[in-house]
């Protein structure tokens, strides 16, 4: 009798499921233009998907990872998490309810020794993935970018500027050595 009773209530007793929260997430700006000195600047939006059953919760991730490869071309930037290399701060007073969105700075890309970048187009692998260590659940939440990160650098205006007087004065001078 008591064996049944316990499989009675095992039975009706309905399985414990952890709720995850649906998360998304976008570069604001995955195709910027920048100068051969600057540092870019990777912000992103996190979204708590509208169907998700929970809050996406700042305070109970744990840790996280990307997973990106490298920015192609040589190597010409350093990738650092976060603004000024502390990224997990960001999320720390946050409750993003099911259909809300978060603005947050991804990463930074500093030119290896302050630059400058030869002018050209440098891109990170595409499918780069996002994770959250996720407690009280011990799950770990990964979501996959829609496509890779490309930075296109353009030489400065100066530059340009410089090098048009230059080309000008050349053939103004081979113009009055023809006369």
């Amino acid at each position: 009798m008591r064996a049944s009773l316990i499989a009675l209530v095992v039975a009706v007793l309905p399985a414990v499921a952890f709720a995850d929260p649906i998360l998304g997430w976008t570069f604001d700006d995955p195709t910027p233009t920048v100068g051969p000195f600057e540092t870019v600047i990777m912000n992103a939006t996190l979204t708590n998907d509208a169907a998700a059953d929970m809050n996406f919760l700042g305070a109970d991730v744990d840790g996280g990872a990307w997973t990106h490869g490298t920015i192609s071309g040589g190597g010409p930037y350093v990738f650092t998490f976060g603004p000024a290399a502390s990224f997990f701060p960001q999320f720390s007073g946050l409750i993003l309810a099911p259909g809300d969105s978060f603005s947050f700075v991804f990463g930074t890309l500093t030119p290896v020794g302050g630059g400058p970048v030869a002018p050209g187009m440098y891109t990170s692998l595409p499918g780069g993935r996002i994770g959250f260590f996720i407690q009280p659940t011990g799950r770990f939440l990964v979501q996959v970018t829609d496509g890779p990160f490309t930075v296109t650098v353009v030489p400065e205006p100066s530059i340009s500027a410089l090098l048009c007087a230059g080309l000008g004065l050349f053939f103004l001078r081979r113009r009055k050595r023809a006369a």
